[in-house]
């Protein structure tokens, strides 16, 4: 994850759908919500990979949204013509 954010700004907004500086701000305000501690059986998931992975989870989730809506209007269109 960390390499997504230091990379390339292109991709990191083609994916998580926010630039690096709206994704470090809403990090930073988000951290101590989601932050876990580490055991001694295991390695926690950083704030900022809980943080990515939700925010592609929400943008694939809104594309399928988007793209069955559009599809719906379409079938419509050509049910009334």
């Amino acid at each position: 994850m960390k390499e997504l954010t230091e990379e390339d700004p292109a991709t990191l907004r083609n994916w998580i759908r926010l630039d690096r500086e709206q994704y470090e701000e809403l990090l930073a305000l988000i951290t101590p919500l989601i932050q876990k501690q580490d055991t001694n059986m295991r390695r926690a998931v950083t704030a900022a990979e809980r943080l990515t992975l939700t925010l592609r989870f929400l943008a694939s989730v809104i594309l399928r949204l988007t793209n069955r809506i559009g599809d719906v209007k379409a079938v419509r269109r050509a049910k009334i013509r």
